[in-house]
């Protein structure tokens, strides 16, 4: 099933951002992009996940920012006195630990980078399908 909202990529572009990303998180959509298009890749694969990554981006600094206005940064006090988690916080400490395990999963960190395989591909020798 396609999205009408994404066009397919060729050698030299990217998927174009779906209409449904936040306007901000449109420059991370090409940053994402580029960096995985240039470490081999396949973009049509990474779609969702680099849709969510950027979602997840936006809705961090968008609910940073509300934390960082509040007087008590991350505590809530309710009406009946009591103190907890804003939900501001939870939402932001949520949209971190997402972001944090697709950068982990595709390469966005050292140690991440350490375990990506990538095949070998010489073009001047016939692939052996017995290599493994």
């Amino acid at each position: 099933m396609k999205n009408d909202n994404m066009t397919t990529h060729t050698p030299s572009s990217y998927p174009l951002p779906p209409a449904e990303l936040p306007e901000g998180s449109q420059d991370l959509w090409s940053r994402v992009c580029n960096h995985l298009y240039m470490a081999g890749f396949d973009l049509d694969a990474a779609t969702p996940q680099i849709f969510n990554y950027c979602l997840q981006n936006h809705v961090y600094y968008v609910n940073a920012i509300k934390v960082s206005q509040s007087e008590t940064p991350g505590v809530e006090t309710f009406s009946n006195g009591n103190r907890g988690i804003d939900k501001n916080y939870s939402a932001l400490i949520e949209a971190r630990k997402q972001m944090a395990e697709f950068e982990r999963n595709w390469g966005f960190n050292p140690l991440a980078v350490s375990k990506i395989s990538m095949p070998d591909r010489r073009g001047d020798e016939p692939e052996d399908e017995f290599d493994l």
